[in-house]
């Protein structure tokens, strides 16, 4: 029997993993299946769907993001996901869900009940495919998004027109330790009875008459709902947090869920990515991507950048003097040096610490985008000296955990390439404990072969840094 989850939880989970699949680029998707060889912008291959002994007809081209075998021609072309649904025989949708889980995007509990648990109709996974396989010259465009200075004016007349319930502020001053400025800043409590979404609509045509439905439809959230005659948005109950881009301008509106059912996510995006998909009832509606959110400190003369992922890990974080971005998820990184570039324009920015969670060390998917997130500050910024943010998994998850246990002094600096060289080393000789010699060879292992050497691997690496 299917997990009760909504069609709407499940588009906007679905919509929010294609948004950070796109960051995983296509060379590394078929590489995880098939040898690639580089051949100038290219990348040559045996074709897997042909009986082919020759390099030349199989192609990957990564500016492009796609693939394509002209001995097989039409059909066998498109991105990284099209090609695990041929290879593996399964369609697109549950080729997308199995990169998330190879690359770390999903989780395994997440990829059980979205993907193994779920019943998809084919008429919705071959709107996906033609959404999102960039080879298809058919492909459905999305709803332009909202210029920023409407999203801007959109979502500050939103927490402007709610208020905090004593149980948030409760949660953001007690448990979080958020100061009233902060607080008053960028929190409140998301609207979801009917008077409140009502009032919230009213307070924008009173503010900005010249949004009509047509343009707030294209506002990340909001939609033309068919069968009320109006136009509406999603909510959801939990604390909302305006999202900042590096001008400090509101991109987006992240929401903390109250409660959360199996397989939910705690922080989700205010999104009408779901709307598209059903024009029997909605017109309009469009997803946020995965914005990243950057947090300035009041005043700092200090010349450190912190990147890390999660907003209440950068309140602490900047509330020690500290520039702040946070990604959504360690591989969204496309667009991150235009960020930093900005950032250095104004401030003496010459060391850049990554803190990511502590259970990082066991997550080989989150290190080879770490070691990647690496690579392209010392190439973009040689200036920079970068530094790796490591410490005991048991003192807290997150560095804001490990802040407000007391125990924020424990932390270890290791300098980018030692840790990178020292991981490899450690990982290297767990793989050879399971004998194997490379991570392609760990998709033979079962899932719990697969959680043990993770743990394996955790314990592994702290020994080492930690030491």
């Amino acid at each position: 029997m299917a997990a009760k989850i909504t069609e709407k939880e499940r588009h906007i989970f679905i919509e929010n993993m294609f948004a950070k699949l796109e960051n995983v680029t296509v060379e590394s998707i078929v590489s995880s299946r098939i040898p690639l060889k580089h051949n100038g912008r290219h990348l040559l291959g045996l074709c897997p769907f042909h009986n082919d002994t020759h390099l030349g007809s199989f192609l990957v081209t990564p500016d492009r993001g796609i693939w394509k075998c002209f001995a097989c021609g039409d059909g066998y072309a498109g991105n990284g996901i099209k090609f695990i649904s041929l290879y593996d025989g399964i369609d697109y949708l549950q080729a997308a869900f199995k990169v998330a889980l190879e690359k770390g995007i999903i989780t395994y509990d997440e990829y059980s009940l979205y993907s193994q648990r779920q019943n998809y109709s084919e008429s919705y996974i071959k709107k996906i495919a033609e959404k999102y396989d960039k080879e298809k010259k058919s492909s459905a465009k999305p709803l332009k998004m909202a210029d920023i200075a409407i999203r801007h004016n959109v979502y500050h007349v939103i927490k402007d027109a709610c208020q905090l319930s004593d149980q948030h502020m409760s949660q953001l001053k007690e448990e979080r330790k958020l100061s009233d400025e902060r607080i008053n800043a960028d929190y409140f409590t998301f609207p979801c009875l009917s008077w409140e979404k009502n009032n919230v609509i009213k307070k924008i045509r009173e503010e900005y008459p010249e949004y009509t439905d047509e343009v707030l439809m294209t506002v990340p959230g909001f939609y033309y709902d068919r069968t009320k005659k109006k136009i509406a948005f999603y909510a959801v109950k939990g604390i909302g947090m305006l999202i900042h881009d590096v001008y400090g301008r509101v991109a987006a509106i992240q929401i903390r869920r109250d409660t959360i059912k199996e397989g939910q996510q705690r922080y989700i995006w205010f999104s009408s990515s779901f709307a598209p998909y059903e024009p029997d009832k909605y017109i309009g509606g469009t997803g946020c991507g995965s914005p990243r959110d950057i947090l300035y400190p009041a005043n700092t003369d200090r010349s450190i950048l912190c990147i890390t992922e999660g907003r209440f890990k950068s309140e602490v974080i900047r509330d020690f003097g500290n520039v702040t971005i946070s990604l959504q998820g360690v591989g969204s990184q496309k667009g991150l040096d235009s960020d930093i570039t900005e950032i250095m324009k104004e401030l003496p920015i010459k060391s850049v610490f990554l803190m990511f969670d502590a259970d990082s060390f066991g997550n080989t998917a989150v290190f080879l985008q770490l070691e990647k997130l690496i690579c392209m500050l010392q190439e973009k910024f040689p200036s920079l000296k970068i530094r790796v943010v490591c410490w005991r998994k048991e003192y807290g998850k997150g560095i804001d955990d490990l802040y407000h246990n007391g125990k924020i002094k424990t932390v270890k600096y290791i300098e980018s390439d030692l840790y990178v060289k020292t991981y490899r080393s450690v990982l290297s000789k767990i793989l050879k404990s399971y004998e194997t010699e490379s991570l392609s060879d760990l998709k033979k292992l079962s899932l719990e072969e697969k959680k043990s050497f993770e743990d394996n691997l955790q314990q592994a690496e702290e020994s080492i840094f930690l030491q």
